[in-house]
């Protein structure tokens, strides 16, 4: 068998245990992990980082990269890259090239990437953003020319749940797994409405990959919320429970006196009466559930550059529901509906299983293909 080492530019935390070294444990596949975070994003941090683990190595200069590359067999080893291809991150790419590495790719979360009709494009353009645009599209060509004069290949597998982007095989996304493999249990006991939190605007995504330099003010932020859950409360005569983002370090009482529970978002998502979320991969447990949902967002956070287009491809485009602006609307007109079914059925198809694996667990699918690679050698 050859060595599998995961390349992460992330740190190491209990949510990316669960993710990878889990499911390749129970694939029976030893994986090694390369903590690339803090060369790739000094300072960038985590709540719940593992530390101190024996198959963890934590990188933090492209020399030490470079010097343990070196101490690897490129014929028995294979990186799998959890590294964006950007230009950023190009010399991670480039040295695994020059020493002979293979790669693959395992992408977990593939309803990320959702596809976009060419109308949508053109909705969303405008003056002011055209020269973020422009400089994303020419971003792109910039790498794609630096791959191929200097010979980097892409990954040799790629496994998504992913159907209308390119992939090798298809796998199921890990909610579509839990849902489908796993028991959950009501841990509220009663109804209740779950809010889906993305932990705005305190998410390190937020500066370190989307490189906002001046984020929102979180208080007001969490004041909007409190004020809409205090509203549907009402309204309901159940209680608004928070489903914590894995990213999340709540010290309690900043949504009210509400619960605010972290790692269970499956079970809370899928005993709840109701669902609210902004923009949230989370969504996909509310459409395998076939919940009513409500999507909302604030005025501060629709004004990042890439949430109004994302927000209303996700809600509008691709599942016919409205969403809310919580600072704007009389709060009244937050409605609750259940996603129609072609499309609950035709979004569950295309970014979280397919025909091929919706019956087989990742873990089956993993071991088969990479024995057969190990076997190539």
């Amino acid at each position: 068998m050859k060595k599998f080492i995961l390349l992460d530019h992330e740190p190491w935390t209990i949510r990316r245990k669960q993710l990878f070294y889990d499911l390749f444990e129970k694939a029976k596949i030893k994986l090694y992990v390369w903590d690339l975070s803090q060369w790739l994003n000094p300072g960038l941090s985590n709540p719940d980082e593992l530390k101190n683990i024996e198959y963890l190595t934590r990188v933090l200069t492209e020399n030490q990269f470079v010097s343990l590359l070196e101490n690897e067999d490129s014929k028995n080893v294979i990186f799998v890259e959890e590294v964006f291809r950007s230009w950023d991150n190009r010399r991670v790419f480039r040295h695994i090239s020059d020493l002979g590495f293979d790669t693959i790719k395992i992408e977990l979360y593939g309803n990320s990437v959702l596809k976009q009709r060419f109308m949508h494009r053109v909705k969303f353009l405008n003056i002011k953003n055209l020269p973020k645009t422009l400089c994303g599209k020419l971003a792109g060509i910039k790498i794609r020319a630096y791959n191929k004069i200097r010979g980097i290949k892409g990954p040799i597998k790629i496994f998504s749940s992913n159907g209308w982007l390119y992939r090798t095989d298809a796998i199921n996304h890990p909610d579509y797994e839990n849902y489908k493999f796993n028991s959950h249990e009501n841990i509220i006991g009663g109804d209740y409405i779950v809010f889906c939190d993305i932990f705005f605007p305190f998410h390190s995504d937020l500066k370190h990959f989307y490189k906002i330099k001046r984020l929102p003010d979180g208080k007001k932020y969490q004041e909007t919320m409190r004020r809409y859950f205090d509203y549907l409360e009402e309204k309901y005569g159940m209680p608004v429970v928070i489903a914590a983002h894995p990213k999340s370090d709540y010290s309690g009482g900043e949504f009210g006196n509400r619960s605010i529970i972290k790692y269970k978002t499956d079970d809370l998502v899928f005993n709840a009466r109701m669902v609210t979320l902004h923009v949230c991969n989370s969504i996909s447990y509310a459409l395998l559930s076939n919940k009513p949902i409500a999507f909302v967002a604030t005025e501060d956070y629709i004004k990042l550059g890439h949430v109004k287009k994302t927000l209303d491809l996700l809600a509008h485009e691709t599942l016919g529901l409205s969403y809310y602006i919580l600072d704007k609307v009389d709060l009244n007109e937050v409605e609750f509906k259940k996603v129609n079914e072609d499309l609950r059925i035709k979004y569950i198809n295309n970014y979280l299983t397919s025909t091929e694996s919706s019956g087989i667990q990742n873990y089956k699918i993993l071991r088969k293909e990479l024995m057969e690679l190990s076997n190539e050698a």
